[in-house]
């Protein structure tokens, strides 16, 4: 992620609303339905619904999914959707040593150890394992797995240091599909992902720059059960008495259909979806946040038990994990009983989850009175019903400073369980004129619920009279426990050796390495750029195009230049006759947008063409697709110094890597210019946002730290670059053990910061705040408590205005800005995640870049009005902003 910004002010807290899924929820008081119920339980997983079963859950369900609830006169009612049930148990992946493979077929799955369990009417299966040998080195391909979803093999190499970044595979007709993603599980062990292949049996080849060539050839899963039929035994899960394989706790179905031994322990798996019930499972995104635990007894094991022998694993400390595949939801548990154990076997869960998405808002209305004060109880809310249940609120209070904070908190009476299920979260909508700061907290010990709200608006006006705070969904939670019982696999006949095919080192083949960008696509047109415009980039397939647009409003765009490759970074070079930038590979989602593989170039606009002044490592890389990027850039006052930071490097371990480095751009003349790395303390572990000080060549960057005595913190050091242009040691900026400083932003003065404080280990909670401090006498002064915005969704774009006054912090959906004279601050809505922005030099109008980059929005600071400064109306997306100074 560009300026990794995540810890910096807990601004990132890892609150993203969730997606909930919707069906009809039963009512144990149903006797016809509760028929239903028990006739699934008992219906065996793989098989299809009869369509007499089908047509009688349709005409139970139907009249509960159209018919609203009866409404009391203590409560608003709400028509409900069914909660779709989600497992509580951990998704491992596992890596096992070469050519050894671990069998086991039930329920239409497939086993190995590599790929974990896989549906085999959708799966492809590696025939048998490939070697390449060369030089004394190998490459083998132990094994691989083809799904709708992606490619994946598992490589072991004896090879020290194989560069993954450049891997592809090419099919027969020439066409290449490049390495997504890749993880070294181990020294000369890594997992490769590739798109899904539209022909998963056609002939392959795998591909790496350094030469290796490996053939492939992958089986449908069911001809891959048919070559290893002989190798293991089916195990079919079996009703015993008093349990089966499959639950259907409010009609939904959720199954064991898989148990296999493996080198870590028994990996069972379980399984709820569609095609076990007739109700729709929920998206991946609400499968977040799931309990762990009992909420009425605390009990977080998971327990195996099989003869004597019984294993279990806490659910909460193995922080469990669902994943989608198709239709069904399938989560694998690591249960660590002997291998020699075989016969009926019984697995007990503590409890599972639901979503609970209701059709219609339910309210709790608050009123607060003409004028909400900290310390004011309130009128409690009316009881609200929620699938039925009853919540009750036994507190209603108001608390904070009343300048930059003031929150109302309700709590629940106990909750207790009713019908199977009790309410373990609820999910709330935006009240309306209310910012970002609302939310529920999760069942507590104590069985309660806390419902809360700051009661400042969009406009920085404090919330009067009534409030009211819309419940869309809620969490449920199933106290258990709840027992499947199935027979175990046969362990003798599970671990089997495949046939090796080894491939002839004739066809091992270096491929030439990545070149600089060719020159000849540049064009200018000779405009000029003037004090106050509006510069971007619109970047192409392999241009960027660079503008330069009067600040007037409505002036249309002129033209400077058409650059090589796309660019990700500007600088405007100090006499405005020309500009550096750095231009990459751009790879975007949703969320952000990336460059690849940067490289350094520097351009005078009298000039015939750029100069490409350096290019960056490409790899070994950890990054999805492979290659580098520069995570943070700043150029020095005196335009002599450029410092960056390159992430996306791998250690020989494997790790993510970053480097921090700096270039003397004395070079641009000559065009031979060397990157120079800088010598870091051992004590510093990671690093991030960087700047260079408006007065002069001192350059600020914040690290992260191992503090003995609080773990990881985040500290400031700083940099001095010489005449010559080279840095002296790099020195922390405060000594504090117990204070974490991120995110720093020169003032104009040269000699003071604004920056993050986070103090750690006080007993006051209240620990985040906006603080100043004076690099000559050390002082720290704090100007805004930012506990307040720990809620909000992920900032990780902070820009400060040329007067030094304002902060804008911009994320998803949202710019909060910070007033540091009056010491408050107001938050901005967005509609897309925040890619870019920057100041007018009078400090008056900020210029937004979202990610989609298709436009650029301009917001009037003293109005507080947002309008549209330029809309892209073509192909390509802007791709950086700036103001000419």
């Amino acid at each position: 992620m560009l300026f990794n910004c995540v810890k910096v002010m807990r601004l990132n807290a890892l609150i993203e609303r969730r997606l909930r899924g919707s069906s009809p929820l039963t009512e144990s008081s149903t006797p016809s339905l509760a028929g239903l119920v028990n006739e699934l339980a008992e219906f065996p997983a793989a098989a299809p619904l009869p369509a007499d079963l089908k047509a009688r859950w349709v005409k139970e369900m139907a009249p509960l999914a159209a018919v609203p609830r009866q409404r009391s006169s203590a409560a608003l009612g709400a028509r409900i959707a069914v909660p779709a049930l989600l497992l509580l148990l951990a998704v491992g992946l596992l890596f096992s040593r070469p050519v050894q493979v671990v069998f086991a077929q039930l329920l239409g799955y497939g086993y190995t150890e590599e790929t974990g369990f896989f549906k085999l009417s959708t799966s492809y299966l590696l025939s048998q394992p490939v070697t390449q040998e060369h030089e004394g080195e190998n490459l083998t391909v132990v094994n691989g797995l083809a799904d709708p979803t992606e490619t994946r093999l598992w490589v072991h190499s004896s090879a020290a240091g194989l560069d993954y970044s450049g891997v592809w595979l090419e099919t027969a007709d020439g066409t290449r599909l490049p390495v997504q993603h890749f993880e070294v599980t181990q020294p000369g062990e890594a997992q490769l992902a590739f798109a899904s292949l539209s022909d998963p049996t056609q002939d392959l080849t795998l591909v790496f720059p350094a030469g290796w060539h490996l053939p492939l050839h992958f089986l449908s899963g069911r001809e891959w059960r048919q070559q290893t039929s002989g190798l293991g035994k089916t195990s079919t899960p079996a009703a015993t008495s008093g349990a089966s394989a499959c639950i259907a706790p409010l009609g939904y179905q959720v199954c064991v259909q898989g148990a296999a031994y493996s080198s870590e322990g028994m990996q069972i798996l379980l399984v709820s979806g569609a095609n076990h019930s007739p109700f729709t499972p929920p998206g991946v995104g609400s499968l977040t946040g799931l309990a762990a635990t009992d909420p009425l007894t605390g009990d977080d094991q998971a327990t195996l038990s099989a003869g004597d022998e019984q294993a279990s694993v806490s659910l909460s400390s193995s922080a469990p994990a669902v994943q989608q595949n198709g239709d069904n939801l399938e989560q694998t548990l690591t249960l660590a009983l002997p291998a020699d154990v075989h016969g009926e076997a019984k697995l007990t869960l503590p409890a599972l989850a639901a979503s609970l998405t209701l059709a219609e808002p339910v309210m709790i209305t608050v009123d607060l009175g003409t004028n909400p004060q900290p310390g004011q109880n309130v009128a409690l809310p009316a009881d609200i019903q929620i699938g039925g249940h009853t919540l009750h609120f036994e507190s209603a209070s108001i608390s904070g400073d009343g300048v930059n904070s003031l929150r109302l908190t309700l709590v629940s009476a106990p909750l207790e369980a009713q019908d199977g299920w009790v309410v373990g979260r609820l999910e709330l909508g935006r009240p309306a004129g209310i910012a970002d700061r609302y939310g529920s907290g999760s069942l507590d010990s104590e069985r309660r619920l806390q419902v809360f709200s700051e009661l400042f608006g969009d406009d920085g006006q404090i919330k009067t009279g009534k409030l009211e705070l819309p419940v869309v969904g809620a969490e449920v939670l199933l106290p258990g426990p709840f027992t499947f019982a199935f027979p175990l696999p046969d362990a003798a006949a599970a671990v089997v050796q495949s046939t090796t095919t080894v491939v002839s080192g004739d066809s091992f083949a270096a491929q030439p390495s990545a070149t600089a960008l060719a020159l000849n696509a540049y064009h200018s047109t000779g405009a000029a750029l003037q004090a106050g415009d509006l510069l971007f980039t619109v970047v192409h397939a392999t241009t960027s195009d660079l503008y330069a647009q009067s600040a007037q409003a409505g002036a249309t765009p002129r033209l400077i230049a058409t650059l090589p490759g796309q660019v990700a970074q500007v600088h405007i070079q100090r006499d405005r006759q020309g500009i550096d930038y750095l231009a990459g590979t751009r790879v975007d989602d949703s969320v952000q947008t990336d460059f690849l593989n940067p490289q350094l170039f520097s351009l005078r606009f009298d000039e015939s063409q750029p100069r490409l002044l350096a290019v960056f490592p490409t790899g070994p890389s950890s990054l999805p697709g492979g290659g580098t990027l520069i995570t943070s850039v700043s150029w020095s006052a005196d335009d002599r110094i450029l410092a960056f930071i390159l992430g996306g490097l791998q250690s020989a371990e494997g790790n993510y890597e970053q480097k921090a480095g700096w270039v003397n751009l004395n070079c641009r003349d000559s065009g031979d210019c060397t990157l120079h790395y800088l010598d870091l303390p051992e004590s510093v572990e990671g690093f991030y946002a960087q700047q260079f000080s408006p007065l002069g060549n001192v350059l600020i960057y914040s690290a992260t730290v191992s503090s003995p005595n609080y773990g990881d913190v985040e500290k400031l050091y700083q940099v001095t670059f010489d005449a010559n242009g080279q840095p002296g040691e790099a020195a922390p900026v405060t000594q504090l053990d117990s204070a974490s400083e991120s995110n720093p932003r020169w003032l104009p003065d040269g000699n003071s910061l604004l920056l993050t404080c986070e103090d750690m280990g006080g007993a006051d909670v209240n620990n985040l705040h906006l603080c100043l401090w004076n690099l000559t006498t050390g002082q720290r002064t704090d100007l805004l408590d930012l506990n307040q915005y720990v809620e909000q969704p992920p900032m990780r774009n902070f820009e400060l205005s040329p007067q030094g006054d304002l902060l804008a912090a911009g994320g998803r959906n949202g710019i909060q800005l910070f007033n540091r004279e009056t010491r408050r601050s107001i938050r901005l809505a967005y509609s897309d995640y925040i890619s870019k922005m920057d100041f007018n030099a009078a400090g008056t109008t900020l210029y937004v870049l979202g990610n989609t980059g298709k436009s650029i929005e301009a917001v009037d600071l003293d109005q507080m009005v947002m309008r549209s400064a330029f809309t892209l109306s073509g192909e390509g997306n802007i791709s950086w902003i700036g103001v000419v100074r």
